[in-house]
């Protein structure tokens, strides 16, 4: 399975660290310039913090949200040095946490993808496709009964496709969408083309849809138990890189 041999692949680029047990967690977001010291090394998105490291920005308005390996996150405005983990680290967060990290280094589509502020009832999820129809119901079901304009655009290359939904739950939810399972931004517009929002969302074949959204409701159950004051940003771009590292 990809997200398997994801795993095995962020794990293997911080395997030097994790195996010295430094390595604590990873930046999921960021304001401003932040340094770890000694070294000054600059800190983005998806880097590894270690325990002892001195973090810090000049910056003013700056902030650092670091998803730490015992599944914790929180949020710094200022200095502050990172504490060693505390009790045993869950292998399954590790995996999870060190994948979605990876894919929130290297992949500047998931800064773009995951903001989905001023959405209006529109939220990431994982929706089942059997045949060419698409259930949205996980992603709209906030929204009011009534007939949406949808369009999915991949999250790698492709042009988007749009479609039609007559959205009265449960009876109806699903819309015909020709699209391939995989992860995409969908975005919703009323029927006479008000944007109404966008969210990432992973299309999974009914083989796939139970396990992909165990995985994904853990993940979400994770973010959940961060602090209040974690970015809500921050929370987004997680879920965003989880659901394209599973497709």
């Amino acid at each position: 399975m990809q997200t398997h041999r994801l795993w095995i692949a962020a794990l293997a680029i911080f395997a030097g660290a994790a195996s010295a047990g430094d390595t604590t967690g990873f930046v999921i977001g960021k304001q401003g310039q932040w340094l770890a010291s000694p070294g000054a090394v600059e800190l983005d998105k998806g880097r590894p913090v270690t325990a002892g490291s001195r973090l810090e920005s000049k910056d003013p308005g700056s902030s650092i949200t670091i998803a730490f390996l015992d599944g914790s996150a929180k949020t710094f405005n200022g200095p502050f040095t990172v504490e060693p983990l505390r009790g045993p680290e869950k292998s399954g967060l590790q995996r999870m946490l060190a994948a979605v990290s990876k894919l929130l280094g290297q992949d500047n589509r998931v800064a773009v993808f995951g903001i989905s502020r001023g959405s209006s009832g529109i939220r990431s999820a994982v929706l089942q496709q059997t045949g060419r129809r698409v259930d949205l119901g996980p992603a709209i079901d906030q929204l009011e009964p009534g007939q949406y304009m949808v369009e999915f655009t991949p999250a790698g290359e492709g042009s988007p496709v749009t479609a039609k939904c007559n959205f009265d739950p449960p009876s109806a939810a699903s819309a015909t969408v020709p699209v391939a399972p995989g992860a995409y931004v969908l975005r919703v517009a009323s029927a006479s083309g008000t944007p109404l929002g966008a969210a990432m969302v992973l299309i999974a074949s009914a083989d796939d849809f139970d396990a992909k959204s165990k995985a994904f409701r853990e993940g979400a159950a994770l973010t959940a138990s961060w602090p209040a004051a974690t970015d809500p940003l921050a929370v987004q771009q997680f879920l965003t890189a989880l659901l394209i590292d599973l497709q």
